[in-house]
């Protein structure tokens, strides 16, 4: 009976073992895919007040160029 009992006690802790590798693993994964999605979405906010700088300042020169240009 204690053999059985050992061998039964072993397969059990070798399945927790193995669930939690899996999880850990799954946990990793998880946090490398949302890491991943926050530094495009940080790269899209980054280039959109980038370009938006840009976008601001330019039709304002080509508009003084033309206002200059008119008169």
């Amino acid at each position: 009976m204690r053999i059985e009992q050992g061998c039964d006690w072993q397969r059990k802790s070798e399945a927790v073992a193995t669930d939690r590798l899996i999880f850990s693993i799954f946990l990793v994964l998880l946090f490398i895919i949302f890491d991943i999605m926050a530094a495009i979405i940080l790269l899209f906010i980054d280039f959109y007040m980038l370009f938006s700088a840009f976008w601001k300042t330019i039709p304002l020169k080509t508009a003084e160029y033309d206002i200059g240009r008119a008169v």
